[in-house]
């Protein structure tokens, strides 16, 4: 630090100066280093994880919540209240420049990825925790204040990311699955139960979504799904036996068909139908397969009531959200312990879908769907707008405040 002289009548002011320096620093985690703040942008996706959610906004990342891994990506170990600037650099090779370009970001367990189209070159960066492979770049623990690359095979083009807790997945084109990170369950669906430091081929597949231990694609006219089996989340009609290898979903005979989109989250699992039907799988103590009852499992998919009209489907730890067509109004059922079904009343649950109060025209959904955050659910409008509502406690509601919250507050992007 340089010193200046300065005047008798400044010197006297400069104590306190140097003292708001101080804190201002030291609340950044880095010494002299203060974060990019958000101030009025708009966003074209969000993503959240499991005590953190990020957004895309211009082509940057955005993110806020939990951040003692690093995961918020603003080169501190802060937890953030309202969304800060991702300004990792690309590497931390001499002249590697900070993430931009970003058309899609995942936010995982402690870790987040992000999709990067660079000059018609896509590739996937991710940061934060890596203590099992989550970072994908063939190398273990490689944690710094910096995005490393995920060694995707050069002749494949990502096209769609999804981050669970400990492992992510991304389709590719041509038509393939590939995963990575911790897979000692089989979620990481290459047939082995360990721990993928670099991506893995799983198949070929459509949308994936990954969730706490287990995944779930599309596959052919049905859905897929592999990893942690012992409450049916797998919906393959076995119990208790985890699955390293795809395996497709039943339906009421045979197998689940005409899947357009599936959900993931702790211990259940959904899809959505080219009806406009939802159709969900697993533990359903809290009312989160949406079927009028709490039976306490499902081990082949099962119809949500009242939903014929489903637009984008999202799934939670222990609750699922949907919007409507035409109205785009957004319903969710299941555990609303921390308020995440964003009704405006804090009844624990409910096993029939109710509408989350205050959200008009919305564009996308995605709700908390790993355990240990708190469930807490977001959604994207027309006017690219992001409101999140439910539990609170790091910041996760990016509002500026710790307070859970009934009913959809708006992010301060």
């Amino acid at each position: 630090m340089t010193i200046l002289r300065t005047s008798p009548r400044l010197r006297r002011r400069r104590g306190p100066v140097l003292l708001m320096a101080t804190v201002m620093a030291l609340a950044a985690g880095l010494p002299g280093a203060a974060p990019v703040v958000a101030g009025g942008g708009t966003a074209s996706q969000v993503s959240t994880g499991t005590r953190h959610a990020c957004a895309v906004s211009s082509q940057e990342v955005w993110c806020w919540g939990y951040n003692k891994d690093r995961q918020l990506g603003d080169g501190t170990t802060v937890n953030r209240r309202s969304p800060v600037k991702v300004t990792l650099k690309m590497g931390n090779a001499r002249g590697a420049k900070a993430l931009d370009k970003v058309v899609e970001v995942a936010a995982g367990g402690s870790f987040t990825c992000a999709r990067r189209v660079d000059a018609g070159a896509t590739s996937v960066w991710c940061w934060g925790k890596d203590n099992a492979g989550q970072l994908g770049n063939g190398e273990p623990e490689s944690i710094g204040p910096w995005a490393v690359k995920v060694a995707i095979p050069v002749w494949v083009t990502p096209t769609q990311l999804t981050a669970g807790s400990g492992h992510a997945c991304v389709r590719t084109s041509p038509d393939s699955l590939y995963c990575w990170g911790f897979g000692v369950y089989g979620q990481v669906g290459d047939g082995n139960f360990g721990v993928a430091f670099s991506p893995v081929t799983v198949g070929s597949g459509g949308p994936v979504a990954a969730g706490l231990y287990h995944t779930c694609a599309k596959g052919g006219p049905g859905a897929l799904c592999w990893g942690r089996n012992f409450n049916g989340q797998l919906g393959s009609g076995l119990l208790g036996v985890d699955q390293g290898e795809p395996e497709p979903v039943l339906a009421d005979s045979g197998f689940l068909r005409d899947v357009v989109q599936v959900g993931v989250g702790a211990n259940h699992s959904c899809a959505r139908l080219t009806s406009k039907h939802i159709r969900c799988w697993g533990v359903n103590g809290h009312g989160q397969l949406g079927t009028g009852d709490r039976a306490t499992l499902a081990r082949a998919s099962t119809d949500v009531r009242s939903i014929d009209d489903a637009w984008q489907l999202a799934v939670g730890e222990d609750h699922s959200c949907i919007f409507r067509n035409p109205d785009r109004k957004v319903w969710c059922w299941g555990n609303n312990r921390e308020l995440q079904l964003g009704k405006g009343s804090s009844v624990l649950s409910r096993d029939t879908p109710v509408r989350v109060r205050n959200i008009e025209d919305a564009v996308e959904i995605d709700v908390n769907g790993h355990m240990t955050g708190g469930g807490y659910s977001c959604a994207r409008t027309l006017e690219q707008s992001v409101w999140c509502w439910g539990s609170n406690k790091h910041g996760q509601l990016g509002n500026g405040g710790t307070a859970n919250s009934k009913r959809p507050v708006r992010v301060n992007l």
